[in-house]
């Protein structure tokens, strides 16, 4: 069911009814029927409820597709009820569609009339999308992106670059976000605020600092890991002297660190970068004492220690799990061997791909206004990283900040260019195969195989 009380960031879901239809009573010996059916539109014009009585406990499910096409969704299976509400997504717009109702009880089955409905406009302050002419690609996935000016909005979007799902939040709302394995996504409201919410409305778990001990700025990342426990970044401050440098005797520094949080948010493991290494002042410490080493990624490698990538100093650094303990830097000054054209500037959206390698949005590649994807493979024990994939984008793509890029198959690559306001799907070449432009910037966009999660 809805949680009609949903957590105030976003609207309340409240029905009222659109249509009505009677069709005919189908029954059979057992007093199995279909009847009272109402298709019924909550606030949120893409998502629609069917609701009908089978006269007996009894199993149902629904089809429907838009007005003439043979492109039918199935829903999951309401079991053992009476009166059903069966909820429809992966809806388009101002779009006519037809369904029927299919009920089973025993050995008794029953199909419905075709009945119909009409969902309603999109709020005027969404994003615009235009699919590229010569798109000619389709995914049988989604593409899921945050927007990030008030009023707030997540959203997803198909292959045929239309909004299929969205929810609004009442102010602005924190860049990060994930999906989560219990087809729920995981974001940062603010700062000191984390949301989980399924694709229904319904507030999962929400951590702020009066209702745990969730007490640190969170920034940049967000996501569960293997255990259920929220990992995020966080802003961490130190004091150093830097008299000599132009600055105080007490200059607050502002680093970044690690949080691991339960689902109470009490804290299970933290880290912070002034404690694993050494900062020498400095006039350039100075100069950057108020972001200093930026971190904007966060993830975890194959062996379960994290991956942390500094846009600051162009690195990924490796640190344990366990002990905090800097295993090793790659990138500029790093403790690997690399080519110059191995080398990556202001990177983004760092994780292990399909293929077991670290991979990465390179956002200024060889010093060019150019982008790309970027992935290595680590041999920890020999010190060696070996590049594996090197997807160059064309300069319509550029990306000076913010992006992201992942697999969606073996073979083809999601990037999101957030300073161009494009998404776009490219073969292992580079050659673009799909685009969709945007009147509005995105931090990263996110794959979504299949129907999970709708």
């Amino acid at each position: 069911m809805i949680n009609t009380c949903a957590f105030s960031v976003h609207r309340t879901l409240s029905f009222y009814f659109v249509s009505i239809f009677f069709g005919a009573c189908i029954s059979c010996s057992n007093s199995l029927k279909i009847e009272e059916v109402k298709s019924t539109l909550v606030e949120n014009p893409l998502i629609v409820s069917i609701n009908f009585s089978g006269g007996v406990q009894g199993d149902a499910f629904v089809q429907y597709w838009p007005f003439f096409s043979d492109n039918k969704l199935t829903t999951q299976t309401s079991y053992g009820r009476t009166r059903h509400s069966i909820i429809l997504m992966s809806l388009v717009a101002e779009t006519t569609y037809e369904y029927q109702i299919y009920l089973k009880n025993g050995e008794s089955e029953l199909t419905s009339n075709t009945y119909n409905f009409t969902t309603g406009k999109l709020p005027e302050h969404l994003p615009k999308f235009d699919l590229v002419s010569g798109s000619k690609y389709t995914f049988g996935g989604f593409i899921m992106l945050r927007k990030m000016d008030a009023p707030g909005s997540q959203i997803i979007l198909n292959s045929n670059g239309e909004i299929v799902w969205f929810q609004m939040s009442d102010s602005v709302i924190f860049r990060p976000f994930s999906l989560t394995s219990d087809t729920t996504y995981l974001a940062l409201k603010g700062t000191n605020e984390i949301i989980e919410m399924n694709f229904l409305g319904d507030t999962i778990l929400y951590l702020n600092q009066e209702n745990s001990a969730f007490d640190k700025n969170a920034h940049h990342e967000i996501f569960k890991d293997e255990q259920g426990h929220i990992v995020t970044l966080t802003k961490q401050e130190k004091e150093f002297d830097l008299s000599k440098f132009t600055g105080s005797k007490n200059e607050t520094v502002v680093g970044d660190g690690i949080l691991v949080l339960d689902s109470d948010g009490s804290e299970i493991w933290s880290w912070n970068i002034f404690d694993a290494v050494d900062v020498t002042p400095s006039q350039e410490l100075f100069k950057f004492r108020k972001d200093w080493s930026h971190a904007n990624a966060l993830s975890k490698d194959t062996d379960g220690n994290f991956l942390i990538s500094f846009r600051n100093f162009n690195q990924i650094w490796k640190v344990d799990a366990t002990d905090g303990h800097v295993i090793w830097k790659l990138g500029e000054n790093g403790d690997f061997s690399l080519s110059s054209n191995e080398y990556f500037k202001y990177q983004h959206a760092v994780h292990v791909n399909s293929r077991g390698n670290i991979m990465l949005f390179d956002n200024i590649s060889n010093n060019n206004k150019t982008s790309r994807a970027l992935a290595f493979a680590i041999d920890d024990e020999a010190n060696i990283a070996e590049t594996t994939l090197v997807v160059n984008l064309p300069d319509s793509l550029y990306s000076f900040k913010q992006g992201s890029v992942y697999f969606i198959d073996s073979a083809k690559l999601l990037f999101c260019s957030s300073m161009s306001k494009k998404i776009a799907v490219t073969d292992l070449e580079g050659n673009i195969l799909w685009q969709v432009n945007s009147d509005q910037s995105f931090y990263r966009a996110e794959y979504i195989d299949g129907h999970d999660y709708l």
